[in-house]
């Protein structure tokens, strides 16, 4: 019973790991996105890529089973990867910093499958 307890706990760290990651990441690249003075469009674009984000984030936790969860959040994970890298190709920042995360942030979910 007292392992059940621990493992608990040490999931809900790794899971509160992963949203300050993905929170610090979202940050990151908001700020280098802001200092490449874009114009409206790209503002707007990087606006509701943001939103879309934050709601397909709270998709995964409406399932009760772990592994669907993790599934979920490394697709919105990678989702997000991929929409960095063909949003902002010229933006070498802004590639470096959403490739660091999303190997951060699946690691987290690797962690958290295997623990």
């Amino acid at each position: 019973m007292i392992e059940k307890h621990r493992h608990e706990y040490w999931s809900s760290i790794i899971q509160i790991l992963i949203d300050l990651a993905n929170l610090m990441e979202q940050l990151f690249v908001y700020f280098l996105v802001k200092q490449e003075h874009n114009n409206k469009y790209e503002e707007r674009l990087f606006f509701f890529v943001l939103l879309v984000i934050g709601l397909l984030s709270n998709l995964p936790s409406a399932s009760p089973y772990v592994y669907i969860q993790t599934i979920g959040s490394i697709s919105i994970e990678f989702g997000e990867l991929t929409a960095y890298l063909f949003l902002w190709k010229n933006s070498k920042s802004v590639i470096i910093v959403s490739i660091i995360s999303f190997s951060i942030e699946f690691i987290l979910h690797l962690i958290h499958i295997l623990l």
